[in-house]
């Protein structure tokens, strides 16, 4: 009797321990894909999810940094403004996120909140604009990649300068004004060869908005 006790016992606990090593292992293969941190998260530019658009970066910037960042950001958002334009190409339009690239959205009821979280997390923090010392800098190429796309942005900097040495350059630099002044009429030459002429005047107008301060 007590031998058959026994077996029990250890049936009971050999049992348990199974149980315990498959709990166990769903932990280490579910969890992991349900809690996924910010930095793996996708950046897309034009198809995004309703998913993607509620997270917001975590980033631990110093307060002065993110100060910075709102400046900047603010500045597209009060030149896009809330209007709606039927003629966009990108159909309904506010504060400059179109309903052809955000086709989830409800363009029509989009706050200013959402609009800045959406330009912080797929402009802001993917051209790492932070990373420039000139605050002017990051305000006129956040809006010209807002205007002409990132990678478009980009290329018509490179023509003319190396992106790792811009942001070295500080507001205090002295090369800063010619650096910008060249930028502006680069960017203001770009705008008149895509011969749009319903647009060309509000294009321009943007451009010497985004480099106020050059001349």
């Amino acid at each position: 009797m007590r031998k058959r006790l026994r077996r029990n016992k250890s049936k009971k606990l050999w049992w348990l321990l199974l149980l315990a090593g498959v709990l166990t292992g769903l932990l280490f293969v579910v969890l992991p894909n349900k809690l996924k941190p910010f930095e793996t998260l996708p950046v897309v530019e034009l198809e995004v999810t309703e998913k993607q658009l509620t997270w917001f970066p975590t980033r631990n910037f110093a307060e002065q940094d993110r100060r910075i960042m709102d400046y900047v950001v603010s500045s597209v958002l009060h030149f896009e403004g809330s209007g709606h334009d039927k003629y966009d190409p990108g159909g309904t339009t506010k504060y400059g996120i179109s309903e052809k690239n955000y086709r989830m959205l409800s363009i029509n009821s989009i706050t200013w909140e959402k609009a800045r979280e959406i330009y912080i997390q797929n402009y802001y923090l993917p051209m790492r604009l932070y990373e420039f010392n000139s605050v002017q800098l990051q305000k006129s190429i956040l809006h010209m990649a807002v205007l002409f796309g990132k990678g478009t942005a980009k290329q018509i900097i490179a023509q003319h300068y190396d992106w790792e040495e811009l942001k070295r350059l500080s507001d205090a630099d002295p090369k800063i004004h010619d650096v910008l002044v060249k930028l502006r009429k680069t960017f203001e030459k770009h705008a008149k060869s895509l011969n749009n002429p319903r647009y060309i005047k509000g294009w321009v107008s943007r451009i010497n908005y985004a480099f106020y301060s050059a001349e």
